[in-house]
């Protein structure tokens, strides 16, 4: 009778292990599938001269990292010209709208850099 007890008590523990080991299995292949999902997302806001075929995640990043910094000098570019023409002339309107939608497109990239950094930590 303890044999028993102890066989059927040592079977019960197999099992729960074995689930949370199941489980554990699932949950990583989600996050896995996160990542390659947010990588693939990102390389594809990135102009077509990044888009190379096969691109490790090391690669996407730093390309994502010299993009985003393309962008943020074009934006100080752009402002800084918008200044000279209006101190030049005040009847020009400033072109704000350009800059909101390099702006926004570059928060944007940063967003989804940070998603990737949160599904790298979460492991």
């Amino acid at each position: 009778m303890l044999t028993q007890y102890i066989q059927t008590k040592s079977s019960a523990s197999m099992n729960t292990a074995e689930r949370m080991r199941i489980d554990r299995n699932k949950r990583e292949r989600k996050r896995i599938e996160l990542l390659r999902k947010a990588f693939q997302e990102l390389q594809e806001l990135l102009p077509p001269d990044y888009q190379k075929t096969a691109c490790t995640k090391i690669r996407i990043l730093k390309d994502a990292s010299v993009y985003i910094r393309y962008l943020k000098l074009k934006l100080q570019n752009m402002e800084e010209k918008t200044n000279q023409d209006s101190s030049d002339n005040d009847n020009l309107a400033r072109p704000s709208c350009v800059f909101a939608k390099v702006r926004s497109f570059m928060e944007y990239i940063l967003s989804k850099v940070l998603e990737l950094f949160n599904i790298l930590v979460s492991a």
